[in-house]
């Protein structure tokens, strides 16, 4: 590479920003391409929302703050915000020299990212696109925007014509693959999944005395969290308890809840979340029957299994069909209280049955962390730089 190459990345969230999995996926890929860059003269940059990001040795982080993130307000309160983070990045992108540059674009915050590829492209500047959701299909999800409408028919014809532009493209799931794959004249589009931090595999807390199941992250539009009030009601009767870490717009619901059993914790930092998960023996990844749930792989069940804990999860999905091949968990449609009832006393009632499920988390996991994904996101990524 020339002395003057440089990498720059955006990503919504860093650390210490909980931000989904944007946030540690966005860390690790930095790490990742510091390790990796060597001797490598070139610059890495990257561009983010949060506030105060942790320091990453050997990369400049650029804080530009614009309220991102909140699940607070409607669609034109979420358009201004991303809208106004995507221009004060897409300012330091159309400055920036393109035939020494590439690009790195994470999306969501979808409407930034829109923002800042629409600069690459003015620059003719290179550019690699990091899918962690599908828009506009998640907004028709979220009743934001209508599947017939003229805006969803605008964004879909821009997503597509961002799809043929990229150098590249990354999915954080197999069927978000699937879906891009759909779209004509697109690039290469390479799985990189999120994983789970290394630092899992030594985290060795006590079980909790009683048995307990566990529900952490994003309290959002699609996650069913009705269902768990309803299945922490039900197990009550059984000496089972139910924690609940995270936030977001469907706290009220176990903020309210009268169930003795059922321990809402409200938003922690990630260190103190996996903490209070890896005390519990299931982990429940519960979302609404919806066509974006079907290509979800959720950060939380990477998670699960980092810290070997069986897992359930709904409705059917990429997860769901890796836990059953793994033979880590299992998977059953959206609302269906009464089969996760029943596997969670099947897990509760027979040890063995539990034991083997923890043994075939612990022995596929290592193929599986953060790290792996990450370096293999970085050596993509740099040898796009040095053509």
């Amino acid at each position: 590479m020339n002395q003057n190459k440089r990498i720059a990345c955006f990503f919504e969230s860093l650390p210490p920003s909980g931000g989904g999995g944007a946030a540690l996926r966005g860390h690790s890929i930095a790490e990742a391409l510091v390790k990796f860059r060597g001797a490598t003269p070139v610059d890495l940059r990257f561009y983010t929302a949060t506030p105060d990001p942790h320091p990453i040795d050997g990369v400049e982080i650029k804080s530009l703050p614009s309220g991102t993130g909140s699940e607070e307000g409607g669609l034109l309160r979420r358009v201004w915000r991303e809208g106004v983070l995507g221009i004060r990045v897409g300012r330091q992108v159309f400055r920036a020299n393109p035939k020494s540059t590439t690009l790195l674009v994470s999306s969501p915050s979808y409407i930034a990212a829109c923002i800042i590829c629409l600069a690459a492209m003015l620059r003719r500047m290179p550019f690699i696109l990091d899918i962690r959701d599908i828009y506009p299909q998640a907004y028709v999800a979220s009743n934001l925007i209508a599947k017939d409408g003229v805006l969803h028919r605008i964004l879909d014809k821009f997503s597509a014509y961002m799809y043929k532009r990229a150098a590249l493209i990354f999915t954080a799931t197999a069927g978000l693959k699937n879906e891009v794959e759909k779209y004509p004249g697109k690039p290469s589009v390479v799985h990189i999944a999120n994983g789970f931090p290394s630092l899992l595999l030594n985290v060795q807390s006590e079980k909790h005395a009683r048995f307990t199941v566990c529900f952490h992250g994003v309290l959002g539009f699609f996650q069913d969290v009705e269902s768990i009030v309803i299945l922490a009601d039900r197990l009550a009767m059984h000496d089972i308890d139910v924690v609940v870490v995270g936030y977001g717009r469907k706290s009220n619901l176990l903020e309210d809840n009268q169930n003795e059993n059922l321990r809402y914790l409200g938003r922690k930092s990630f260190e103190e979340t996996i903490q209070e998960v890896s005390k519990c023996h299931v982990g429940l990844c519960l979302r609404l029957d919806e066509d974006i749930s079907k290509d979800a792989f959720p950060v939380k069940v990477w998670e699960y299994l980092g810290l070997a804990i069986p897992t359930i999860v709904t409705p059917p999905c990429d997860a769901g069909e890796f836990l059953e091949l793994s033979r880590c968990g299992a998977q059953y449609n959206a609302g269906d209280v009464e089969q996760i009832y029943s596997a969670i006393l099947r897990l509760k009632d027979d040890a063995d049955l539990y034991s083997a499920m923890q043994e075939a988390c612990r022995g596929v996991r290592v193929m599986h962390t953060r790290e792996a994904y990450a370096e293999g996101a970085a050596k993509l990524i740099l040898a796009g730089a040095n053509n």
